[in-house]
């Protein structure tokens, strides 16, 4: 089966990763060394040693990391300053982007195009764009909006939902912390925009209109305009309806998705260090031929 020769592939390469998807009764089996970082390099072992020996030497996974970090942990405290210069939010977002740049570099490419495809992922996707893009609106799409979509989409991305690809042991091991980060630098944001904490901004309303259509305005002209009546001309009653939906608040509703989302999947993380989060409930992340003989043990009981 497809199953047994990608098996015995990955015994004639050495070291592999093992991804179950249990639902659907088949086994994912990925190369150790096929990861994003020697793609780009060529797809050769020369040029992928080559890019590890540049990260090893200066170290530039955990600088790449606490880069990151500090630049989540900055840009939300900018938010709540009167900054002048906007400009330094892109300098904060250009330091924190190799944060996420670093993941994709450990991510299995067959993996990462197997989990963008999943409904988590798309659906997590759309959420932060949604979520995001309302927030850029009320900051009225400055460099801070940019600044915020550029590392905090694709970090939650790459580190949440795409985490099952990694091909790092460390950052497996890991995986329950950068939950906990992401946890907490959601729930902050989330704090800061409904306590109104966060300086210079408007809060933005879609507004339909039966006459007028549709058409943007701020909450302050909603609360003269605001109204769903009936107006009287002498020969026939009109009805005339307008509905509003505030930006803030439906931002503020993807926000909440996207913690609850993340909170779950630390909690689990916690709980079963070893178990994937998205391929599937019951998947387990192993490593060794043990594999490969109990699969094929099972195979022989079921034939």
């Amino acid at each position: 089966s497809p199953c047994r020769e990608q098996m015995s592939e990955a015994v004639v390469d050495g070291t592999f990763s093992v991804g179950f998807e249990g639902r659907r009764g088949n086994v994912v089996v990925v190369g150790q060394k096929m990861s994003v970082q020697r793609w780009l390099a060529g797809g050769t072992d020369e040029g992928n040693k080559r890019v590890s020996s540049v990260y090893k030497r200066f170290n530039l996974t955990p600088i790449f990391n606490v880069l990151g970090i500090s630049s989540g942990v900055a840009m939300l405290i900018m938010l709540t300053q009167d900054v002048k210069d906007k400009w330094v939010y892109w300098v904060v977002a250009f330091f924190g982007l190799w944060f996420w740049v670093n993941a994709i570099m450990a991510r299995s490419s067959v993996l990462l195009r197997e989990l963008a495809t999943n409904f988590d992922a798309l659906f997590i996707l759309m959420n932060s764009l949604v979520g995001f893009g309302c927030l850029a609106a009320s900051l009225e799409w400055d460099a801070r909006a940019t600044a915020l979509i550029i590392f905090y989409v694709p970090s939650h991305l790459f580190y949440t939902v795409l985490a099952d690809s990694t091909l790092s042991h460390l950052e497996f091991r890991l995986r329950p912390y950068f939950y906990t980060f992401q946890c907490l630098m959601f729930l902050i944001l989330f704090v800061l925009d409904f306590g109104r904490l966060v300086t210079d901004t408007e809060n933005y309303v879609v507004t339909v209109d039966t006459e007028q259509g549709i058409y943007i305005e701020t909450a302050a002209d909603v609360a003269l305009s605001n109204y769903t009546g009936e107006e009287n001309t002498g020969e026939e009653t009109q009805w005339h309806a307008t509905r509003h939906f505030y930006l803030r608040s439906v931002g503020g509703s993807r926000l909440a998705i996207l913690l609850v989302y993340t909170i779950v999947n630390c909690v689990k993380s916690f709980l079963n260090p070893d178990e994937c989060l998205v391929l599937t409930t019951a998947a387990r992340r192993t490593l060794g031929e043990a594999v490969i003989e109990g699969s094929e043990e099972d195979d022989e009981e079921a034939e």
